[in-house]
């Protein structure tokens, strides 16, 4: 962006100037046709769980489209929202994208391995991700490339300036224990020894700090599950910026925040020779929360999140469905129009009961 004068990306089309100024001019000199637009996941989208990295919510959600969620429509009903005729736009504005190259090309054929490999080897210099894919990709391409600069924006979706998004599922993963199991307690004593004694104890733990400062990914945890208050990220955030400031001292943070906060320190103390790991903490923690605490925001509430009669026998098929006429659609193998047809089936394969048992649910 320095190289080629570039100013910082506030709507879509900022970032698709970007990306395109990138592909056709090449600062970071890769080779002709060698630069990436947006590495992209087929899925397109989130579901209920915690958001991903190379997903287009947020070009759904700057053309209204929240799809995967049951939300209220424009009549105050709940209805399915990637049926919904803002999707349609949405799906317009990814198949312009692709057909210029902005999307990744080869999208439908990668992994999320192949898509970190195109980041760190600098083949693509934008994604779209969460707050920190500081961590999980960018700490990988810094360490590959300690001279590459790596920012976060927020982009806006609303003519206001403002940031649209689609709430979470605030419980989505299970800690399952077989049944007749002679200790199913020992699962409950795991989760209140990872989340509750050696985090709020006020003794800290060598090891522990050092987990959460080496950015180790959560799966390699006893138990792949995060269990915290539904405004840890900001806790968080405004713990680290009160030590930072003066306002508190740094033995008034819990082991988490002080963890995050020795590596936030020591990356401000010597920016120049900081570890990856160091500056991933700063510019997740720091950095990318800065933006979320300072932005206007609109949340768009997802309204069901449970499974109906019907969708115990045919959800997977429409999902499929969806999944298809998605994707045929964006990469040209469909016309546009054919979302309508999409809709149709859709309705007519268990779409309309399973709309009708999601209503009654949530009544």
């Amino acid at each position: 962006m320095d190289k080629l004068g570039l100013e910082s990306p506030k709507t879509i089309e900022d970032a698709e100037a970007i990306v395109q100024a990138f592909i056709e001019k090449d600062p970071g000199e890769n080779g002709e046709g060698k630069t990436v637009g947006f590495v992209c996941d087929p899925e397109l989208s989130g579901e209920c769980g915690y958001s991903s990295e190379y997903l287009m919510d947020i070009v759904f959600a700057a053309n209204g489209a929240y799809p995967k969620q049951w939300i209220e429509d424009e009549n105050g009903e709940v209805s399915y929202g990637s049926v919904l005729p803002q999707a349609k736009d949405a799906l317009a504005k990814l198949k312009s994208m692709y057909e210029r190259n902005i999307l990744d090309q080869n999208f439908l054929l990668r992994t999320s391995v192949n898509n970190i490999e195109l980041i760190t080897k600098g083949l693509c210099g934008s994604f779209f991700g969460p707050w920190w894919a500081a961590n999980n990709p960018l700490m990988e391409a810094i360490a590959a490339n300690p001279d590459a600069v790596w920012e976060p924006f927020l982009i806006q979706t609303d003519d206001d300036g403002s940031t649209s998004y689609y709430s979470q599922n605030p419980t989505y993963k299970y800690v399952v224990v077989r049944k007749g199991y002679e200790h199913p307690e020992i699962a409950c004593k795991i989760i209140n020894g990872l989340f509750d004694y050696v985090r709020y104890d006020g003794t800290y733990n060598s090891e522990f700090e050092e987990y959460y400062q080496n950015n180790v990914d959560p799966t390699a945890r006893p138990l792949a599950i995060n269990v915290d208050y539904s405004y840890a990220l900001t806790k968080c955030y405004h713990e680290l910026t009160d030590v930072l400031s003066g306002k508190k001292e740094p033995e008034d943070l819990d082991l988490l925040e002080y963890s995050y906060y020795r590596s936030c320190k020591a990356y401000l103390d010597n920016t120049d020779s900081a570890t990856p790991e160091e500056w991933a903490a700063y510019t997740s923690r720091i950095t990318a929360c800065s933006l979320l605490a300072d932005a206007k925001t609109n949340k768009v509430e997802s309204l069901y999140f449970d499974e109906t009669e019907t969708m115990g026998t045919q959800w997977w098929k429409l999902r499929q469905m969806e999944k298809e006429y998605y994707l045929q659609i964006v990469t040209g193998e469909r016309d546009i129009d054919a979302f309508d047809e999409f809709v149709t089936k859709w309705y007519e394969n268990g779409g309309e009961t399973i709309t009708q048992e999601v209503r009654e649910a949530v009544r």
